[in-house]
């Protein structure tokens, strides 16, 4: 295998559909076109945080072997989950979206929440392609968590939510410092088509002293971000981020090249503003020979950037934060 990961795209959906743990879930043809609207719906208005992991030693169309996808739950179905919501929320989810009951918050609401006491991340699918032995898999498992951490990373969270349908999944998300919060014992009025599958609901919150120290703790520890970057500036950069050039910019976000280009130049003039030397290169940092002083700085941006991903999330700067990330009402 040899692995990367990037954004999900719209044509992947096939492929990724093959490895949501909870496939049997989604078991009818309506129930599938229904999941499937749901993430071209997500993908398209950029409420759905998706990534796959692909093995470039396959044809193209059957590279997809990791898939990922997430968002961010509004306060009334995180409240559901966590009480009374039947299980495989996912599929839950989807049926309030049909109903016209948002399960997500849509991006103002995200940069609203961002800014303030933080996000509910609700993990809607997370699988890996079967392979013929356990460290094939962790590979891919593995690739994926680096998705996982360049995905949300810089969002300021509160608490990440997951089920498990599996012992081996419920022991993985344990590990890492998940506790469980729901069995589900007590739903009996929707079994699973599969009798060998058993639900749990698992999750994470940030104010738990033991997460601090947990495999996932650095994901709840994010500073504020400093340059207030546009959204549109936002997005550029996050491509930028996955190796893509202006051209492929321009193409995936429907802009032209001047545009991009302009883009990029506010982008430099906002931290030239606030830190000047941060696109000046140190005194011992051997320039790469023939290399373009717009190409130096695209450089030096983003290796700042891949440390600092709160810069590339959004968020409102007219709204004022105390510390421990509530909105500062004096």
């Amino acid at each position: 295998m040899y692995l990367s990961y990037r954004a999900t795209k719209p044509a992947d959906l096939k492929q990724c559909f093959q490895l949501i743990p909870n496939l049997s879930s989604f078991a009818d043809g309506k129930s599938r076109m229904d999941l499937l609207a749901f993430w071209r719906f997500g993908l398209a208005r950029r409420f759905a945080l998706s990534a796959v992991a692909l093995d470039h030693e396959r044809p193209r169309d059957k590279q997809v072997v990791g898939f990922g996808m997430s968002l961010f739950g509004t306060p009334e179905f995180v409240q559901a989950i966590r009480s009374n919501l039947p299980p495989y929320f996912p599929l839950q989810a989807v049926r309030w979206w049909r109903q016209g009951r948002m399960p997500f918050l849509g991006p103002k609401a995200i940069a609203r929440e961002n800014t303030d006491d933080g996000l509910s991340l609700l993990i809607l699918h997370f699988g890996v392609e079967r392979q013929k032995t356990p460290e094939l898999e962790m590979q891919i498992r593995a690739k994926m968590h680096e998705a996982f951490t360049f995905v949300h990373g810089g969002y300021h969270l509160k608490e990440i939510l997951q089920e498990s349908y599996s012992p081996f999944e419920k022991d993985m998300l344990l590990s890492v410092g998940c506790r469980l919060l729901r069995d589900y014992d007590e739903q009996v009025a929707e079994p699973h088509p599969d009798p060998s599958i058993h639900t749990c609901l698992l999750g994470m919150e940030r104010d738990e002293e033991k997460n601090k120290y947990s495999v996932l703790g650095p994901i709840f520890l994010y500073p504020r971000p400093r340059f207030g970057f546009s959204l549109s500036s936002q997005r550029v950069l996050q491509q930028a981020l996955l190796g893509e050039t202006d051209k492929e910019i321009g193409k995936g976000s429907g802009l032209s090249i001047w545009t991009v280009k302009k883009r990029w130049q506010e982008i430099y003039e906002k931290v030239e503003k606030l830190e000047p030397a941060l696109l000046a290169p140190s005194r011992d940092e051997k320039t790469p020979p023939g290399e373009e002083p717009a190409t130096q700085r695209r450089r030096l941006l983003l290796t700042y950037l891949r440390g600092h991903l709160e810069e590339i999330r959004p968020y409102d700067p007219l709204r004022k934060v105390t510390s421990g990330g509530r909105k500062n009402t004096r």
